[in-house]
């Protein structure tokens, strides 16, 4: 099912998320925002429910549109939208080697909860893994996120 959802905009430029859920999700909700901008596909942004109230987000931006903004844009008016697909914690996972991700997470308020030795093949380089939790704000009282509140 493809819909149209209006999405808060951060600034004067329009950044259309066209949101595709997918229908055979029946335990957590799930789905795919296309990034398009003045008409031109910039990205993805994805979120999967992995508990009640709970989802996991992740997003790519094509190679000519980085470092422009597009993403952390993204970020910001999923997580403004959170509560209406009944989401409180929003959990993010990056290496610490991927810069532009961690920055994209920190200036969207995401809090970095985790991070774990991580090797990929074999590679000697020390590079971790990181888990980044954001909570809405009207959730930060209640005792399941304790933990995530800092």
């Amino acid at each position: 099912m493809i819909a149209q959802r209006p999405v808060p905009t951060i600034d004067a430029a329009p950044l259309q998320l066209v949101f595709i859920q997918n229908p055979a999700a029946t335990h957590f909700p799930c789905g795919v925002f296309m990034l398009t901008c003045a008409g031109q596909p910039v990205g993805t942004l994805s979120f999967v429910g992995i508990g009640p109230r709970q989802a996991r987000i992740g997003y790519d931006i094509l190679p000519d549109f980085r470092n422009l903004g597009h993403a952390s844009r993204a970020v910001g008016a999923l997580l403004a939208s959170a509560p209406g697909f009944g989401f409180d914690l929003i959990r993010a996972e990056c290496r610490s080697n991927n810069t532009p991700s961690r920055r994209i997470l920190e200036k969207t308020g995401f809090v970095l909860q985790t991070a774990t030795p991580f090797s990929a093949n074999g590679s000697k380089r020390s590079v971790q893994f990181l888990v980044y939790h954001w909570l809405a704000p009207f959730a930060a009282s209640r005792p399941e996120y304790e933990s995530c509140v800092q």
